[in-house]
């Protein structure tokens, strides 16, 4: 599979604004990107997300070409986890679940300990969805996260619908 059908410019810029909407880090004078505290805590981050390396030096900062780097070198990661994780055919899921379960990971939602994850293991769509959204930070979580959460929900749901309608 091409993986490419997975990062298309919309998608990436959608977890761009899901990753770092307010630009935590970025000089308008410099146009570049500096390493900042992660909102996680643990090491810093850097645009989009990055987890930084405690080896890692971007004290002269990045541009956004190299932060758009990064964050597909963070997503090619996250697809590798998701199907560690899942044990799934993830190649064989439409573009818009393998987009929803990409966003999932970056916000760590996919745990293997985690009964949505079980679920998914099981090809039990319609119950992991019930899951996914049986989440505290879904429930009281900030604005921002719900929003990020809804956004997966949506083409789980959508997935798990389509799934129980070809059953018929």
């Amino acid at each position: 599979m091409n993986e490419s059908l997975v990062t298309t410019t919309s998608f990436l810029n959608l977890l761009k604004y899901f990753e770092n909407s307010i630009k935590r880090g970025w000089d308008k004078e410099k146009k570049k990107w500096f390493p900042h505290g992660s909102l996680e805590g643990g090491t810093d981050t850097i645009a989009y997300g990055h987890k930084l390396k405690t080896t890692d030096d971007y004290s002269q900062g990045i541009t956004e070409e190299e932060a758009t780097n990064l964050l597909l070198i963070d997503v090619f990661k996250a697809i590798n986890k998701i199907k560690n994780t899942l044990g799934i055919n993830f190649n064989a899921l439409p573009k818009y679940v393998k987009q929803a379960l990409i966003n999932a990971m970056f916000r760590g939602e996919l745990k293997s300990t985690h009964k949505t994850v079980q679920y998914m293991k099981q090809n039990n769509w319609k119950d992991a969805v019930k899951e996914y959204i049986n989440h505290r930070e879904y429930k009281r979580g900030a604005p921002g996260i719900k929003k990020r959460m809804q956004w997966n929900y949506d083409r789980f749901k959508y997935y798990a619908d389509q799934l129980e309608k070809s059953k018929k």
